[in-house]
């Protein structure tokens, strides 16, 4: 599954500087614990359940499958696309 969500790391970490966030800060801001969003940014996260990305989809205002899918290296949507 992880080559499913090759994007994710990546995304997660342009996203969040790109909003100038900490772990913690973000971690409070969107209802996710900022260990949990550190795990998915730097570790294995092939087991990550589909209601911890509809939050962190929710946070940054694009769908799951931009956040998961998508190269936003190239195209970040901060103010979002959905």
């Amino acid at each position: 599954m992880e080559g499913q969500i090759m994007y994710l790391k990546n995304n997660l970490k342009i996203l969040r500087s790109k909003k100038g966030l900490s772990y913690r800060q973000m971690g409070k801001q969107c209802g996710i614990g900022y260990a949990s969003i550190n795990r998915l940014e730097n570790e294995d996260n092939s087991n990550v359940k589909i209601h911890t990305l509809k939050k962190l989809a929710d946070f940054f205002n694009i769908t799951i499958d931009e956040l998961v899918y998508k190269d936003l290296s190239k195209d970040v949507p901060v103010t979002g696309t959905k």
